[in-house]
Formats: C-alpha cells, structure tokens, sequence
C-alpha cells in the first residue's frame, strides 16, 4: 500500500515531464486509458467511486424526501424496509454509471465478450448488493448507528469487494 504514493508520484513527474515536452493534452491522454499504470488506475478508479458515493447519496436522499412526502414517518416506523428500498434504488444508478466509467477509463476490456463483460460486472454487483442489504439490515436492526453511516459502510464494502472482483474477473486487470 505504501508503494502506491510513491508510485504515483514518480508518475506524476513523469506527467508533467510528457506535458512540457508535448503538451498537456497529449500527456493527459495516456493517464485517461485504461492501459494507464497501476497507479493511475487506481486513482481513477478512486475519482470514479468517489463520483459513484455522490450518484448513490443523491438517489438515496432524493428516495427518502420523495417517500417522506408521499407517506410521512415511512422511515420512522418501517425504518428497515425503507432504508433496503432506498438502498436497492440508489444502487440502479450507481451501478450503471460504475459499468461504463470503469470499461472505458479504469480496466482494460475485451478478456470476455461485451454480453458476459456486462453479466459479470452486473452480476459480481448483485452479489455484492445482496450481502451488503444483509450487512445493512443487520446494522440497521441491532444498532442504534445512524442511517447515513450504514449506508456509508455498505458503500465500502461494496466498493472493495467490486474492485477485486472487476479486476481479475471481469477486465484485464
């Protein structure tokens, strides 16, 4: 892990080099391909999920207000069911913009054809969802943890988990 900052350091050296020497264009253009180095792989693999947490946040929260003015209390008095639902609506989006973003900027495509490409990375997704609603619904029955912070934990383990399973599963890694 430590090997990650040093690495992406010296590339971002070696970025500002290629810049002076051919512009900055040019020089962003090797960083945006999924060939990219590991380091910049995972950055942008970072930038994405960090853009992903928003897309989820803002389902969630726009799933609650719209839910709380239609029933007043829903997640008061049915906190769990609400919460999953929200959950599971949030991930729709998210899920769909986490597919296209890491095919064309993060992982190198083409190790399965475009239909399994799609069914694995939907399918490492669901499975991941699945235990997180475990995770959250067990959070959410025998804590007393703010919504907001389950939601924040299933983000995690779901982002882990997706990315071991992205990477040497569905893409070149």
């Amino acid at each position: 892990m430590l090997a990650y900052p040093i690495q992406l350091w010296r590339d971002l050296a070696k970025l500002k080099q290629q810049a002076s020497l051919r512009g900055w264009k040019k020089a962003l253009a090797y960083v945006t391909r999924p060939d990219a180095s590991p380091s910049w792989q995972f950055t942008k693999y970072l930038i994405i999920g960090c853009t992903a947490v928003l897309i989820f946040y803002g389902t969630y929260g726009a799933f609650r207000i719209l839910v709380e003015l239609l029933s007043p209390g829903a997640f008061t008095h049915q906190r769990m069911l609400w919460n999953l639902l929200a959950i599971f609506f949030a991930f729709i989006p998210t899920n769909s913009f986490t597919y296209h973003t890491n095919r064309r900027w993060v992982f190198v495509d083409g190790k399965h054809g475009p239909r399994k490409e799609f069914f694995l990375f939907t399918a490492g997704a669901a499975i991941s969802f699945v235990v997180c609603q475990l995770v959250a619904a067990i959070l959410i029955r025998y804590s007393h943890v703010n919504d907001m912070i389950v939601t924040l934990s299933v983000i995690v383990i779901s982002t882990v988990v997706n990315f071991l399973f992205r990477k040497f599963f569905v893409f070149h890694g």
